[in-house]
């Protein structure tokens, strides 16, 4: 019961934040990648880190993986809030996990 409401509320939060043009996630404490310039990156509200190589780092968060590919990835900050991560990005992927894995 407690989930089905904290899902009604964030959806409700995601529908009022899209019908203003706002992101969703500046409403509800959602997980997000922010990548600038193809050489920082920012992760905030990641459930894990799954993996972690020089040319591979993939994220649990919560209902997806993120996975992130390319080279010399170094992770310059860590906190309960987020990871900043530096190196050259040349693919991302955004994989749903199924449903008993959420």
């Amino acid at each position: 019961m407690k989930k089905r409401l904290s899902q009604t509320i964030e959806k409700g939060a995601k529908d009022f934040a899209k019908s203003i043009d706002y992101p969703a996630d500046a409403f509800v404490d959602l997980p997000s990648v922010h990548i600038t310039c193809r050489d920082d990156v920012v992760i905030e509200s990641c459930k894990s880190i799954l993996a972690i190589e020089d040319n591979k780092i993939v994220f649990d968060m919560g209902e997806y993986t993120v996975g992130l590919f390319g080279k010399d990835f170094v992770i310059q900050s860590l906190s309960k809030s987020g990871l900043c991560i530096e190196g050259t990005v040349a693919t991302v992927t955004f994989d749903k996990k199924a449903e008993n894995e959420c």
